[in-house]
């Protein structure tokens, strides 16, 4: 749109253009289609995050109270061992038991500290996969 010229004694003209678009070919139409595509798209993967750190969450606590489970199970075990290896080396030093079932002692001994340790190392693995799923990461 132009509005009318006038010129001044000087020999200059004065003039404004304002322009009007009337169909911009769809272009807004199309930003506001791509915007709340992209909103769509950024709730979507905030929903998968979402789910993602209570999975995370949840089998951590699981792994954190089966290993707490096994740790107590261990040390039971380690309780029984450190008995039944009392017990045959009483058997033993009486003269009534063999040196044989003080070695299986020993063993069944060792192994229930070894077992007593692994569950220990699981439990401290589990402790730090739940501290990391909860963001209480130091």
């Amino acid at each position: 749109m132009k509005t009318g010229q006038t010129e001044t004694a000087d020999g200059y003209s004065v003039g404004v253009v304002v322009t009007l678009p009337l169909f911009d070919g769809f272009m807004r139409e199309n930003a506001v289609t791509t915007a709340k595509a992209k909103l769509d798209r950024a709730r979507q993967a905030e929903a998968l995050a979402r789910q993602q750190v209570a999975k995370d969450v949840s089998q951590a606590a699981l792994m954190l109270t089966a290993a707490l489970r096994a740790v107590e199970a261990s040390r039971k075990g380690l309780q029984q061992g450190e008995e039944d290896l009392r017990v045959v080396r009483e058997r033993y030093q009486a003269g009534r038991g063999i040196q044989l079932e003080l070695l299986d002692a020993q063993a069944a001994q060792t192994r229930a500290r070894f077992n007593a340790v692994s569950a220990l190392a699981d439990y401290q693995g589990a402790l730090a996969m739940w501290t990391r799923a909860v963001g209480r990461v130091r």
